[in-house]
């Protein structure tokens, strides 16, 4: 008969991670999405991008988390499936000390964001002007440095 693994310390932090990077990832959608429809509703009434008030005349978002990285869904995103990994090490689902089979899904997801980010940034190179500067500024997934615009 197996014996149970208990709920411990390392537990309760990887849970208390999980949920933050949850409520993060959360927040980065709704920040994007405030943003887009903003900037389209804008865009609808017959202005052109430039003619748009700040930050909509970027045409990309540079408020909130994405002034501090250029993707922090994907950054917490990934952050959840590693989070994930870390529970089943948790919980003593290992082959080997910090190997088991559950790794392979979370770095398939990370390497998918990896080409998503990639693919994306291409397209908002090729369509806003100011889109090299803020990759030159701001973290491609860990938020850190703050954007700012130059002037």
């Amino acid at each position: 008969m197996e014996s149970a693994v208990v709920f411990n310390i390392f537990d309760g932090l990887i849970a208390v991670l999980l949920l933050g990077f949850i409520i993060l990832e959360t927040i980065a959608d709704r920040q994007q999405m405030s943003f887009q429809t903003k900037k389209y509703s804008l865009l609808k009434e017959g202005k052109s991008l430039k003619d748009l008030p700040e930050p909509y005349n970027l045409g990309f978002n540079t408020q909130g988390l994405w002034g501090r990285s250029r993707h922090p869904n994907y950054f917490f995103e990934q952050a959840i499936w590693i989070v994930l990994y870390l529970f089943t090490i948790s919980a003593g689902v290992v082959s080997y000390i910090f190997f088991n089979w559950t790794l392979v899904g979370a770095m398939v997801l990370i390497l998918l964001f990896m080409g998503s980010s990639l693919f994306s940034e291409n397209i908002s190179l090729s369509k806003y002007p100011m889109y090299k500067d803020y990759i030159h500024k701001v973290s491609k997934y860990v938020p850190l440095r703050r954007y700012n615009k130059i002037k």
